[in-house]
């Protein structure tokens, strides 16, 4: 009988486990139920810290989109009043009166003459008559011609087209 109390023995301390198991399975279920819990929390809140942080973002960009068009329509109403400045800086009656109240210019009378000397008036009067050209060679004409259109080394021209 020895045998038997050992093996009672040993059938009590395989058997005590399995009536305690239970209770320990449930502790830790509820310890994996609560670190899901508290996971899922953490999660949700990191998605939400994520999320607003997304939304002030694009709020601040909105905002400097907006005074970036802001600025653009300022820029676009300075361009205007300045090229109606322009204008009227090119008009008529402006350059008078710069000319008259700045530079000291005056309006011209209503009735001007000059007198030319007598041989100008007597060569105005009578038409002229183009004297009669000498017949001239091919070479003359190609150096007249050389001398018209091409610029010449004394002066300089001014980015005007070249005649």
């Amino acid at each position: 009988m020895i045998m038997s109390n050992r093996t009672s023995q040993k059938t009590h301390s395989v058997v005590a486990p399995h009536v305690g198991t239970g209770r320990v399975r449930r502790k830790q279920r509820r310890v994996h139920e609560a670190l899901l819990m508290a996971g899922c929390a953490v999660a949700l809140l990191a998605l939400a810290l994520v999320y607003v942080g997304q939304r002030t973002y694009i709020m601040t960009l909105a905002y400097k989109a907006d005074a970036l068009n802001q600025s653009v329509a300022d820029a676009l109403r300075e361009r205007e009043f300045l090229q109606l400045r322009i204008a009227q800086a090119h008009s008529l009656a402006h350059v008078e009166q710069v000319a008259t109240g700045k530079l000291g210019m005056v309006r011209p009378e209503a009735t001007q003459y000059v007198v030319l000397d007598e041989t100008a008036r007597i060569a105005s009067s009578e038409p002229a008559t183009p004297a009669p050209e000498k017949p001239r060679g091919f070479i003359a004409i190609a150096v007249d011609w050389v001398a018209q259109h091409w610029p010449r080394l004394e002066t300089a021209e001014a980015g005007g087209e070249r005649r």
